[in-house]
């Protein structure tokens, strides 16, 4: 996966997951940030090198640079194409992050009580993904994703996720768990 509030957010809900009986993630697999789509290709390279399963679990890409070396990769068959999954396959629409597995009121707590802004759930079209309309909302600047996952791991006694939520990550982990069967 792409970066490390990736990391938290579902190290986090498989948890939860965990803790009601439910399928959370493998343990026997581990989750690695790598840093960026444009760092993926590299670091199935050394994975693959050292003969460990892989699955890469991405954002829709947006870097045009980064998809043709995955695509390359898919091609030299150094990652087999099912051994990809992207978070738009889980919320069902064509663009999607991590942060679209949340219920959009439900990311706006995260978001608001990170930056100390007050975004409106209906400043939001709920249709489309919600951080490009965040960004467009912080005048096109981009802003630190971690800093919402840092602020629901500090806070998490006093926070709730709905079930639509909570079914989203359990649909994803019973995806990822799959491609190691």
């Amino acid at each position: 996966m792409e970066g490390i509030s990736d990391l938290v957010y579902l190290n986090h809900f498989s948890t939860i997951l965990k803790d009601m009986g439910k399928e959370g993630l493998s343990e026997d697999i581990t989750i690695v940030p790598v840093g960026g789509a444009d760092k993926i290709a590299t670091f199935i390279s050394l994975m693959r090198g050292n003969e460990l399963s892989t699955v890469c679990l991405l954002d829709t890409f947006t870097d045009q640079a980064a998809q043709a070396r995955l695509k390359r990769m898919v091609e030299q068959k150094i990652i087999a194409d099912k051994k990809i999954l992207y978070y738009h396959s889980i919320v069902g629409q064509a663009y999607a992050d991590i942060e679209d597995l949340f219920d959009k009121e439900e990311y706006l707590v995260l978001f608001n009580g990170a930056f100390g802004k007050s975004v409106q759930i209906s400043e939001l079209d709920t249709n489309k993904p919600i951080m490009s309309q965040l960004k467009r909302l912080n005048g096109n600047k981009a802003f630190n994703h971690y800093s919402p996952a840092n602020y629901m791991a500090k806070n998490i006694g006093s926070l709730v996720f709905s079930d639509e939520t909570i079914g989203r990550f359990e649909k994803l982990f019973a995806m990822v768990n799959s491609k190691f069967d």
